[in-house]
């Protein structure tokens, strides 16, 4: 029962950035740089948390579909909003590099089925853009100028369902090329590289959370809406019905409020059906030529 009402009260605040990363190894760094704390003994995978920052990671352990099923995880355990950011960060390999150089996945391809994704918007100041191969086993080839990993397909399949794809983001940082090996990869060589580049992460949070803002803003509901609903009964149709058409409304008439339209109706479908002769009334007049 403690559980249920922690995490209820998790619930109620509104985290902004959701992290899915493959290896303890590589969550480290995040932990430590976001001053993360463990979340719960009862969770199904590791989860950390803070709740003053906005910021929740889950540790998915290796493989496309595991990064998937761990961001479904996150998600349904503290309910996100959909103005949130979702990013997969880790280690990559690239067959030039240099190791410990950070990249934004701007097209990532799953090579077991051939599905491409185009993630998130772009900063191409911070992070050179690059593109992203997902394959079931580690990478030896090279075979294309392109990063290599094993989680961002699955995590770029799921992740625009709980937000939007703009708000998508995959970062990787190179840690193995045709010339330095895989096998020469350490805990410590990580926390290096992540270390590394923890202004350009930070730069980059600056720049996702004046997206977040933007897009908790636009899915508000405005005040007016509240005020119109409270004034009459609205079926669960109707309230979908006049959600929708409001915003029509406002945009054909900026300046002028709802409010004293609806004061002069007493059923929904009423103030429904004249906002949408409003509407015509006005087509009629734009100038289109």
């Amino acid at each position: 029962m403690a559980n249920n009402s922690k995490n209820k009260d998790l619930m109620s605040y509104n985290f902004r950035f959701f992290w899915v990363v493959a290896l303890r190894s590589e969550a480290h760094p995040l932990i430590k740089m976001l001053n993360l704390k463990f979340y719960s003994n009862h969770s199904m995978l590791p989860i950390y948390i803070n709740r003053e920052n906005g910021h929740a990671l889950v540790i998915s352990g290796i493989g496309s579909i595991k990064s998937a099923v761990a961001a479904m995880y996150l998600r349904s355990t503290f309910e996100a909003e959909q103005f949130a950011a979702w990013i997969n960060i880790g280690i990559a390999g690239h067959p030039e590099g240099p190791v410990g150089n950070l990249f934004q996945a701007i097209k990532v391809i799953n090579e077991d089925n051939k599905k491409s994704f185009f993630p998130g918007l772009r900063f191409p100041k911070v992070a050179t853009g690059a593109e992203l191969r997902t394959v079931s086993l580690p990478e030896s080839q090279f075979t294309h100028s392109a990063l290599y990993d094993m989680e961002a397909a699955g995590f770029c399949e799921i992740v625009p369902n709980f937000s939007c794809n703009e708000l998508t983001f995959v970062l990787k940082i190179v840690s193995d090329t045709s010339k330095e090996l895989h096998s020469a990869i350490t805990k410590k060589m990580i926390a290096e590289i992540f270390e590394k580049n923890a202004v350009k992460i930070n730069n980059l949070l600056d720049g996702i959370s004046k997206f977040v803002n933007q897009e908790k803003r636009r899915l508000e509901t405005p005040p007016e809406i509240n005020e119109i609903i409270s004034l009459m009964h609205f079926t669960e149709t109707n309230r979908i019905r006049f959600e929708k058409i409001y915003k029509k409304w406002c945009c054909v008439f900026p300046n002028d409020s709802l409010i004293e339209k609806a004061q002069k109706v007493s059923l929904a479908k009423d103030l429904i059906k004249k906002m949408e002769l409003d509407i015509a009334a006005a087509a009629e007049s734009w100038d289109l030529k």
